[in-house]
């Protein structure tokens, strides 16, 4: 199918064009693809998914006027929410590869018919990157997230003068604030938001990736400022708070004395192994030597650093 009609192009031209793709017996993603990039202009894929099975269910009228309603209508997201397992997956390997689906049948395969066990099978196999950005997709993404274990190797939160980290396994994001938004990157990827502290935005994101239950082997809390250190502690706080169990082996904190106090019992003592405290203030002493039988090994740095 090539184009040769001059634009603006109208309906029944491109809905022949849509028949044409149907009558070569085109995958459907692929069928959308070249209409646009043919027709140089674009569509919406509701109101071109609507004629591309109309036409391969047989009815190739193409003066047949739709309702909008009707033109919006997304047979993937008119679904049976009974699928079997089985059924769920057979249909997504045929959707993900662009097969059609047999006549007067409509496709059973959406996000919202997926079953219970392969949603939680999806999301156990993520990054804790990957929940960050899965839980702000859906709501039922979020939920069932937020069911989970949340195992890290490291996980932790810095704040500086002109930038906060969050720490998540290898990677590390940097907030930084650049006039009115908060730039975000991590490797090489850069993220925009418009209007946002770049404390703030790191607390945010820091508060989606953790769920009811987190695991974690070193897990840091590095205040290097004194910049809205209050308020940004006490949003801390808070975020942990909610947990129901937050298990880690090893602690490294840049904190004061009353500050360690606050924030020790969020963290399990059976679990807790080794902390490492890394302190500014010279007159202050930890005090929470006897707060598990457990510890192995409790070290005090007067010189703030972080590895």
């Amino acid at each position: 199918m090539s184009a040769t009609a001059k634009a603006p192009y109208s309906k029944t031209f491109i809905r022949s064009c849509i028949l044409y793709e149907v009558l070569q017996k085109k995958p459907v993603f692929e069928a959308y693809q070249k209409i646009c990039r043919s027709l140089k202009e674009r569509i919406s894929y509701q109101e071109f998914d609507y004629w591309f099975y109309k036409f391969y269910n047989g009815n190739h009228d193409l003066e047949d006027e739709i309702s909008d309603e009707q033109s919006l209508v997304n047979p993937l997201l008119d679904m049976s929410n009974n699928l079997s397992e089985k059924e769920w997956c057979r249909s997504f390997v045929q959707f993900f590869h662009g097969l059609p689906p047999r006549p007067n049948k409509k496709p059973a395969f959406s996000l919202q018919s997926m079953p219970r066990k392969v949603w939680q099978e999806l999301c156990s196999k993520l990054e804790p990157c990957d929940r960050l950005v899965a839980k702000k997709v859906t709501r039922r993404f979020r939920q069932t997230i937020d069911e989970q274990d949340n195992l890290f190797n490291t996980l932790g939160i810095c704040f500086e003068d002109d930038k906060t980290r969050i720490f998540f396994n290898e990677k590390t994001f940097h907030y930084t604030s650049v006039g009115n938004e908060c730039r975000i990157t991590c490797e090489n990827k850069k993220k925009r938001i418009s209007g946002g502290d770049h404390r703030q935005v790191a607390l945010q994101d820091f508060e989606k990736a953790l769920t009811k239950v987190a695991v974690a082997k070193t897990f840091y809390v590095m205040f290097q400022t004194e910049q809205d250190r209050q308020n940004n502690f006490y949003v801390l706080t808070k975020v942990l708070s909610v947990m129901t169990s937050l298990k880690v082996r090893k602690l490294k904190w840049e904190l004061s004395s009353k500050e360690m106090d606050t924030i020790l019992p969020f963290f399990e003592a059976r679990t807790l192994e080794t902390i490492h405290t890394f302190s500014s203030f010279s007159n202050e002493q930890p005090g929470f030597m006897d707060i598990n039988g457990k510890m192995q090994k409790l070290c005090y740095f007067q010189m703030p650093i972080f590895p």
